[in-house]
């Protein structure tokens, strides 16, 4: 996409074009209507790019041949990569640039992510939350018939589902797609892994502790002998960035039908990964499946 540096060139053209030697400044009007100026003799050179960032990346799949304490590996740095697990993994995560980088963090279900400027993740942020209230008991529209009566998807013991702008859910366990973070940063056919998915992830894959990128994390290498990168990010909660370089939590697109006010996830340190599930409102990583 065109960046920031097509507007300073364009604007640069037309102080030019009107009279350079009367002016100083350049101005930059936005769509969002924001000016931004910047004065001539602060500025050495403007040009213009074409830019891909990983919003809307194609799926053409690139590798990097590296070594590891010896062994090789076939890493996947950008695009789709098979694993041979049915569905291809994404290079790195939504809101990173290269399988190294942490990227976003993500309440699930939501689109707006740290990178965004959502910097406080608890229940009170949520956006799956009854109006006025700020804890699991009043989380909304993915919802189970859990037995859990005290939460407000119950009328008493009759499970009633939840509400949101007019359209009533009931035993909704999966992510529509406007609210799959990385099919609404990334379109085409991303989207979040199933909580199936992330278990064939785990079970039918090695996972090799290591640093790579500058953060700890694992490799894990599929049986076609590609590979993928999955960093240790830590979480976010409350305004904390919690366990980065330690600890990975990467969302599934799967509500916990038990706990409805949980999701699954892939949970992971030096040694152990599993299959967990945390509460909604925590901010996790995310990193995207295609067909």
């Amino acid at each position: 996409m065109k960046t920031l540096r097509f507007f300073l060139v364009m604007a640069a053209m037309l102080l030019v074009a009107s009279n350079a030697d009367a002016q100083n400044t350049m101005r930059v009007h936005h769509k969002d209507g924001t000016i931004h100026e910047y004065s001539i003799s602060d500025v050495d050179f403007v040009d213009w790019y074409e830019k891909t960032t990983p919003e809307g990346e194609g799926t053409e799949p690139k590798f990097e041949n590296i070594k590891i304490n010896g062994t090789a590996y076939h890493l996947g740095i950008s695009g789709a990569i098979d694993l041979g697990l049915g569905v291809k993994w994404a290079a790195y995560n939504v809101g990173a640039e290269a399988p190294g980088e942490y990227g976003d963090y993500f309440a699930w279900g939501e689109t707006t992510g740290y990178n965004d400027g959502k910097t406080t993740f608890n229940w009170s942020t949520y956006k799956y939350m009854l109006e006025g209230y700020s804890d699991w008991m009043y989380v909304t529209k993915y919802t189970t018939n859990d037995g859990r009566m005290e939460g407000c998807w119950y009328d008493g013991e009759t499970y009633v589902g939840t509400m949101v702008a007019g359209v009533t859910y009931k035993n909704k366990t999966q992510l529509d797609p406007e609210d799959d973070a990385a099919h609404v940063k990334w379109q085409g056919d991303w989207r979040m892994p199933t909580k199936a998915e992330l278990n064939d992830l785990l079970t039918k894959c090695t996972w090799v502790w290591t640093t790579y990128g500058g953060h700890n994390g694992y490799i894990v290498v599929g049986s076609t002998g590609n590979a993928i990168f999955l960093p240790a990010t830590g979480y976010r909660v409350d305004t904390d960035l919690v366990s980065a370089d330690s600890w990975g939590h990467y969302w599934s697109s799967s509500l916990n039908g038990e706990y409805s006010y949980r999701a699954y996830d892939l949970d992971f340190y030096s040694d152990n990964v599993s299959l967990y599930d945390y509460a909604r409102c925590n901010g996790f990583s995310v990193r995207p499946v295609c067909p």
